[in-house]
């Protein structure tokens, strides 16, 4: 409410009388000359306090005349409902807060998707009465984001969305992925995700690639310690399935005839789904 007071104090200055002590004031006019102090009162506005200090806050500052609520009244500056001056929250004499769209790439799990994030604006170009945003970029937020493309998998990619007009592109067939597998024409991966890592498998690595179907292997060589033990109750004790065994020619990787997955010998090659 102080903030107010020096306007009103302009509009209201021919309203304000000085009451000085003694009966004319030739009498006052004397004291001065003689070096007295001038002595008196200024009896302010009506609301003002008894010695003439602006009203405190709280107190009713009576309405600006001539001022319509809603009406401009300056930059940045409008006629409030009880006809006082508030902020404003735009003004056309302010640069306008203009957001544009922008473009961002992001990964989602296996794939990158490119994302048009529309510009929204958080506020409007005043800062305060009187006062323009320095920056009214500031006020612009993220808006709605839409999907305007992604690149599955390991077998493609996208180019140019941050420039606005995003491609997906394949990779060159043949390109390895998920491990042992290969880029197809069609961008995806002849080996799905989530391929296992053959050096978790125990024994002695002997290679990995794809099996006859297709199926991606761990071909280890192991050993019993002790007994006999089948393909089948390794691989499965690995969390995965035999396709293939052998039995060894040299306790090497080499193989020395073909055998059923659930033959029990006390050290084999076995070729274990990689999935």
């Amino acid at each position: 409410m102080r903030a107010a007071w020096p306007l009103y104090v302009t509009l209201c200055a021919a309203c304000a009388r000085v009451e000085l002590p003694g009966s004319d004031d030739a009498g006052a006019a004397d004291a001065a000359a003689d070096g007295g102090a001038l002595v008196g009162r200024v009896e302010g506005p009506k609301g003002a306090d008894a010695d003439g200090a602006p009203p405190v806050q709280g107190d009713a500052l009576p309405p600006l005349a001539g001022c319509n609520p809603g009406e401009r009244l300056a930059v940045c500056t409008l006629c409030g409902a009880d006809r006082q001056p508030v902020a404003a929250d735009d003004d056309v004499e302010c640069p306008a807060v203009v957001c544009a769209d922008r473009f961002e790439e992001a990964p989602e799990e296996t794939d990158t998707v490119c994302w048009r994030v529309a510009g929204a604006a958080q506020g409007g170009n005043c800062a305060d009465m009187g006062l323009c945003v320095d920056d009214p970029a500031a006020r612009c937020g993220p808006g709605e984001r839409v999907e305007l493309a992604r690149a599955v998998g390991p077998c493609q990619r996208l180019e140019g969305c941050l420039a606005g007009a995003p491609v997906v592109v394949n990779a060159i067939p043949g390109t390895a992925c998920n491990g042992p597998g290969a880029c197809r024409e069609d961008g995806t991966c002849s080996v799905g995700e989530g391929a296992r890592d053959c050096g978790l498998f125990p024994g002695l690595q002997c290679g990995q690639g794809l099996h006859v179907d297709g199926t991606p292997f761990c071909e280890v060589y192991i050993v019993a310690g002790g007994g006999r033990i089948s393909c089948d109750q390794y691989c499965a004790a690995q969390g995965t399935r035999c396709l293939a065994a052998w039995g060894d020619r040299n306790n090497d990787c080499r193989h020395d005839g073909e055998k059923p997955c659930d033959d029990t010998q006390d050290d084999l090659v076995c070729r274990c789904a990689q999935l």
